[in-house]
Order: structure tokens, then C-alpha cells, then sequence
């Protein structure tokens, strides 16, 4: 009983493993040495184990389409279009610009200077938006929510999130940040007139492909702007 049982367990480790496996060579040698049977045993169980784990592998990733995929989907995301954009920062390094074009619209901005009136966000632009006034142009992401984009601008500091697109078809609305990460960190870089400005609330901005708008009013001068790319919300 003792030599079939041996037999058995021999022939079934050497068929189920790689040439040149510890168990091949405990089999090819393995006499009625108590210890290479064992050592045939320990590899047959590795062996099978290896196997039924690299099994549960695929079937999760044939389940979720990726790697990535079932990671998201373990920490409760679906996709990685949910996937909220995070980064971390020190709240002295100027803003990097960080917005892809894909799933963006385009926003031009505009100066003004010297004007009598003395005009408030929202306004109509006290001067034309055209090539003689232009100032800068950036990019605001639609993917909405928490998802944080940052760029100098101006100040050095600026970042948006809460970013969509209004039923109007004509609009886009926002929140804007001081800071490079949506006020994340509770850092505040900005001052003016040795004022320190607040960099973690957000300030509610919108603006329109119809019209241009004052977007920073500061007295007599500010900066203006419209959007010139709305295809990301078509």
C-alpha cells in the first residue's frame, strides 16, 4: 500500500510540475527516502496552490477588463473617468499647469486699465475683447466634482474644480481656488497690500461664448473673459 500511495503521489507531482522543478527531482530520485517524499508532497501543494491563485487572478481581471480597472473598482470607483484628481502640495511652489485639452473648454482673458467706471464681476467688459486688450487663455476642465486643475496664471497661484457645463448650452461655471489645490491643504500663498488672501474658498465664476464678462474686478483696472472653446460641452 505504502509503494502504491508513493508511486501515485510521484507520477501525479512529476506530470503537474515544471522541468527541472524540485519536485521533478525529488521524483527522479526519491527511492523510499522519507524526506524526498515529503519534499514531493510540499512542491505537489505549492504547485496546485500557485495555480488556483493565479486562476482567481485572471477571472478578476477578465471580469473588470484590467488591472486598473479592478483596482478602482475596489476602492469604489467604476472607471477611471470616475477616478477623482488628487495632488498633494507645499503652498509655496508656483502652480504647474496641469489640464488636458481633452474634455476642456477654452476661456481668453482680456485687461483693462484706467476705466472711470469702476465695474463688478459679471459686468459687460468696459473694453473690447479683441487681439488689442488679450491677455491669456486657459483651459477648465469638465470633468466636474473634486477633481482639482491647477495653473499659475497672474498670481501664480490658481486651481479650479466643481468645473460644468450649464443648459444654456452658452455657459460654463466653476470654482476658483488661490492655491494650487482647491484649498486642499488650507494654504493661503497670495498677498496683496500686505494682505494675505484667502486660498482654501473658492470663488463662483461663469463665463459665456456670447458675451465677454468682467471675471477680476479691481477698481479701475481688471481682467475680463469668454469662452472661445465650448466643444467639450457639445
Amino acid at each position: 500500500f505504502r509503494s502504491s500511495w508513493a508511486d501515485h503521489l510521484a507520477f501525479f507531482a512529476y506530470s503537474h510540475s515544471a522541468a527541472g522543478s524540485p519536485a521533478r527531482d525529488a521524483v527522479l530520485h526519491r527511492g523510499e527516502n522519507p524526506v524526498l517524499m515529503y519534499m514531493i508532497a510540499l512542491s505537489l501543494i505549492c504547485c496546485i496552490a500557485g495555480r488556483v491563485v493565479s486562476g482567481w487572478k485572471s477571472a478578476a481581471l477578465l471580469q473588470s477588463g484590467s488591472g486598473l480597472s479592478k483596482l478602482h473598482h475596489q476602492d469604489g470607483v467604476q472607471n477611471e473617468h470616475d477616478a477623482v484628481q488628487k495632488m498633494t502640495w507645499n503652498g509655496q511652489d508656483v502652480c504647474v499647469d496641469d489640464t488636458s485639452a481633452e474634455g476642456s473648454v477654452q476661456a481668453d482673458f482680456y485687461s483693462y486699465s484706467g476705466v472711470a467706471a469702476k465695474p463688478a464681476q459679471g459686468d459687460d467688459c468696459p473694453v473690447p475683447c479683441d487681439t488689442t486688450t488679450f491677455a491669456d487663455s486657459i483651459l477648465l476642465s469638465t470633468k466636474g466634482g473634486d477633481n482639482c486643475f491647477q495653473w499659475p496664471g497672474s498670481s501664480g497661484y490658481n486651481s479650479m474644480n466643481q468645473g460644468q457645463c450649464n443648459g444654456d448650452g452658452d455657459s460654463f461655471t466653476w470654482d476658483q481656488y488661490l492655491s494650487c489645490d482647491c484649498g486642499a491643504g488650507g494654504y493661503s500663498p497670495v498677498v496683496v497690500s500686505g494682505k494675505v488672501i484667502d486660498g482654501t474658498t473658492a470663488t463662483r465664476k461663469t463665463l459665456y461664448t456670447s458675451k465677454c464678462i468682467v471675471d477680476t474686478a479691481k477698481g479701475s483696472f481688471g481682467i475680463c473673459g469668454r469662452i472661445s472653446n465650448y466643444e467639450a460641452c457639445r
